[in-house]
């Protein structure tokens, strides 16, 4: 059964949702599709990623966004974190960076058209954050050129 207004949410692996309407009508809301629950990539520190609305709906207006964590039991990263909000995964909404030097961070943005909205986060470590070995490797590799 569709719930009002004929729209149908699917979960999808990723961690989003998908939206599919028969009449590809809208109900003035704004889906947030990537909620990233734990981020650990090489070289990324343990972070949490979870949305300001669990069901990752906001209503067009409402800002939208990400409150970011770190772990009990995981130590505060030293550097900043660089974020990318994009709408439908094509146009860039909105750019900044955060640390989480408190353990805790957000960010978001408010959209005034009905839009999926990526975010893309990277990482940048502090000189202290980055160990002295891989410090000499880097001096190295940039005195060669």
């Amino acid at each position: 059964m569709s719930p009002p207004g004929g729209r149908n949410l699917h979960a999808t692996e990723a961690g989003g949702a998908r939206v599919s309407s028969p009449a590809r009508r809208t109900l003035g809301m704004v889906l947030v599709g990537c909620c990233l629950p734990l981020v650990s990539l090489a070289g990324m520190p343990k972070v949490v990623f979870t949305p300001w609305h669990a069901d990752g709906i906001y209503r067009l207006g409402a800002e939208a966004g990400w409150t970011v964590t770190v772990p009990s039991g995981t130590p505060d990263p030293r550097g900043r974190f660089v974020y990318t909000i994009k709408r439908n995964d094509l146009d860039v909404v909105k750019t900044g960076s955060f640390s989480l030097e408190t353990g805790k961070a957000r960010f978001g943005t408010t959209l005034d058209t009905p839009a999926m909205l990526y975010v893309v986060v990277a990482y940048q470590p502090s000189p202290a954050a980055i160990p002295r070995k891989d410090l000499a490797t880097l001096d190295r590799e940039v005195n060669k050129r």
